[in-house]
């Protein structure tokens, strides 16, 4: 009876997301894996492309059936708009934060060289051509 009234009474905050969304992920995941197979692709692309199948389907669930933007935890009060100078200042910060993360970890992958050869070669080509793109959607 004692751990039905702690179970109630549980002060932990709600997950930012549901288990659907992980489920959602994984389907996409397997039918990128069933056409793989059945088309018989291999390699860094396909990696790359079952990446997107699985993270894709989780944003679009997310932001459409779960709607999690407008949750009262992402700190966005939808029903009073801010204006630009106010959203200015706290989204500037928020991007050079990020920017300074990611300059950081490149930084350190600069420094060590050997992913810049064999198996990582690819995936530093990747992440060097998505950098322009993801720094004009992250303004």
């Amino acid at each position: 009876m004692a751990q039905d009234q702690n179970f109630a009474t549980d002060p932990r905050p709600a997950s930012a997301v549901a288990g659907s969304v992980g489920f959602v992920g994984l389907c996409g995941l397997l039918i990128w894996t069933l056409i793989a197979r059945q088309y018989g692709m291999d390699g860094p692309i396909s990696g790359l492309m079952a990446v997107v199948s699985c993270g894709l389907p989780m944003v679009i669930w997310s932001l459409l059936y779960e709607k999690v933007h407008l949750r009262a935890s992402t700190g966005i009060d939808w029903s009073k708009p801010r204006s630009w100078a106010a959203a200015k200042e706290t989204a500037s910060v928020k991007i050079v934060g990020l920017w300074i993360t990611w300059g950081l970890i490149g930084g350190l992958y600069c420094i060590a060289r050997w992913y810049w050869s064999g198996n990582y070669l690819f995936a530093m080509q990747v992440l060097g051509w998505a950098a322009p793109f993801m720094f004009a959607l992250s303004v």
